[in-house]
């Protein structure tokens, strides 16, 4: 049923939006290689984000440090602010303050991740906080994939409305 912009009581030249369908088959089919081939089209999306690194870390002139924003090495500061007395602490006080015994006052679960990984293996903060970064971006893009097909109406949609859409998953509005 299309649906309508105006009242019929505002006046107001109503105008017909339809959802016409085109066909994804790489979202569509079961099975586990259904649920691949949804994160590989999740990894894909994130194409022009993989290219900003990849300029940062081979194109520079000097090599790249994995922070891409001048706020990003706060992150692993704080990260690294968890074991800033050589023990582990839940709670950390800010990193840059210039009093030893700043309070103990601040928690985050990802910093914390990010600083018990820093520890267990040593690798360079930027590295890590850019793999860390990369892959949570996979898992967002792989929620927002997942949350599309939730929100836009499918082929089993169409077909029991009665509309005359064809079948698929990304929609168009005209």
């Amino acid at each position: 049923m299309p649906i309508s912009i105006a009242g019929p009581e505002t006046g107001v030249c109503r105008r017909r939006m339809t959802v016409r369908y085109l066909s994804l088959p790489i979202i569509d089919t079961p099975g586990l290689a259904a649920g691949v081939r949804v994160w590989a089209l999740g990894a894909a999306l994130l194409l022009p984000v993989y290219f900003f690194y990849i300029a940062h870390f081979t194109i520079m002139a000097a090599p790249g440090t994995g922070f891409l924003q001048y706020d990003q090495a706060y992150y692993m500061a704080t990260a690294r602010a968890y074991f800033a007395d050589g023990g582990f602490a839940p709670l950390y006080g800010l990193p840059f303050s210039p009093d030893a015994a700043t309070p103990r006052l601040y928690f985050q679960p990802l910093t914390m991740a990010l600083g018990i990984a820093w520890k267990i293996t040593g690798s360079d903060p930027g590295i890590l906080y850019t793999t860390a970064g990369l892959l949570l971006a996979l898992c967002c893009a792989r929620v927002m994939i997942a949350l599309y097909r939730e929100v836009v109406p499918g082929p089993g949609w169409a077909a029991a409305s009665g509309s005359s859409a064809s079948s698929g998953a990304a929609a168009v509005l005209l």
